[in-house]
């Protein structure tokens, strides 16, 4: 056989060396190829994670953010269900049903946080359907219904207590959760995901009224005659029966009545400087506000009746429907009604004349721009609390005038709105 000639040989084993090259270099570009695949993939992911994170801190901020703005609302809302004028149902709506006997929101939750304590009333919202669903109960923590969709939905909770002895200052702290949970609507339910408490202090513009002293007042003189009698119905109060900022006469057989063991004159307090002030100074003292500023307050109801209009019916009207704080433009006829209740008493300011043409009963605070009370007819008029004029008070005939401490106590946190201290609210940091 003839060997293959060198050239020949050596041509097959560069083919044979260029395929394997090839070979290799093939190999090493698909381990590059590879490599960078697994890096997109890496960076992919890296991406991936980073994304969750910033969803992740995303929806907490959303969180936190729907938990102040409840808390914010429940601010809002604790403001305007302390001085609505109406009594509010157990959905925290305004009601018409009984709502002469009902007491408002307002004192039935400061009676209630003043006698068991501030977790004694804990009203609740939850937001549904673009607007806040309340439940307002006799006691306990409210519970708002559920959306019914099952969605989580932003809630809040408030609680009062009182900052003082005297009942004049209140600390309100609202719970904003962003979704239903304890202190927000959901005694029972988990933690919420974002909690935001505010808190801030409550209390009626201007300067701290005080209580009436006597059973009826006068800025000017004062007059008891027939068989009127006016008692201080307050044992442990030195204070008088009559007190007047002019003179006081009564006229047998009509008596004033001071505690037990004083002489009748002793119950009379004639000349009072600080009546005889006048009017004008004399609504601050007593509520802590000019009487202007008062009127339109909120939670007032002004009954615009002026003229020789009497306003008995349209004021009878506005008690009827649960109002007890009125301010009357005008003359009020008490005779022949009933005026508040014991649990129930009514604050009536009547800028005109308040009389009386037949016998009634009243309990509250009554205070007229002129008094003159003569009831004709059989039976005795009674009115426990106090009777207050603005000027000149004459009281003919079987009238009684007891004044009563403890109701006055009761009414006295209605006349003036409740509004934020300013500088007192206190926002603590987002958890």
């Amino acid at each position: 056989m003839v060997p293959a000639p060198p050239e020949r040989s050596a041509r097959r084993v560069d083919r044979r060396h260029l395929r394997h090259l090839r070979h290799q270099r093939g190999l090493g570009l698909l381990a590059l190829v590879m490599v960078l695949l697994l890096c997109a993939h890496l960076a992919v992911l890296g991406g991936q994670r980073a994304r969750l994170s910033q969803q992740g801190a995303a929806d907490a901020h959303r969180q936190a953010l729907q938990a102040r703005e409840a808390a914010e609302a429940g601010l809002a809302w604790v403001q305007a269900a302390l001085n609505e004028s109406v009594p509010l149902d157990e959905h925290c709506e305004p009601t018409t049903i009984s709502a002469a006997t009902r007491p408002l929101l307002r004192e039935r939750w400061l009676a209630e946080v003043l006698r068991t304590g501030p977790d004694s009333l804990r009203p609740a919202c939850r937001l549904s359907a673009g607007r806040w669903h309340c439940h307002c109960p006799a006691q306990g923590a409210g519970r708002p219904a559920e959306t019914g969709d099952g969605r989580l939905t932003p809630a809040f909770g408030v609680q009062l207590e009182a900052e003082n002895s005297a009942h004049s200052l209140w600390r309100a702290t609202i719970d904003g959760c962003s979704h239903a949970a304890p202190d927000c609507g959901a005694p029972d339910a988990a933690e919420p995901a974002a909690r935001h408490r505010l808190q801030v202090l409550l209390a009626p513009p201007g300067s701290a009224g005080s209580l009436p002293e006597a059973a009826v007042s006068a800025v000017g003189r004062l007059r008891l005659a027939g068989s009127a009698l006016a008692l201080q119905g307050d044992p442990a109060q030195a204070g008088p029966a009559l007190q007047a900022g002019g003179d006081i006469q009564v006229e047998p057989p009509a008596r004033s009545l001071g505690p037990p063991g004083t002489p009748d004159e002793a119950s009379r307090r004639a000349g009072d400087p600080r009546l005889a002030e006048g009017a004008a100074a004399l609504w601050p003292r007593l509520t802590g506000l000019p009487a202007e500023a008062l009127a339109g307050s909120p939670g007032w109801t002004r009954i615009p009746c002026g003229g020789d209009n009497d306003c008995s019916t349209a004021t009878a009207a506005a008690l009827a429907t649960g109002r007890r704080r009125l301010w009357i433009d005008g003359d009020l006829d008490l005779g022949g009604r009933d005026w508040g209740s014991p649990q129930h008493p009514v604050l009536l300011a009547v800028r005109g004349r308040l009389h009386a043409s037949e016998p009634f009963t009243a309990h509250g605070l009554l205070i007229g721009g002129r008094v003159d009370m003569a009831p004709t007819g059989g039976g005795r008029s009674r009115l426990q609390g106090a009777l207050l004029s603005l000027g000149e008070a004459r009281i003919d005939g079987a009238v009684d005038l007891r004044h009563d401490r403890a109701l006055l106590e009761r009414l006295m946190p209605l006349p003036g709105a409740l509004l934020m201290v300013p500088g007192s609210w206190f926002d603590p940091p987002r958890r």
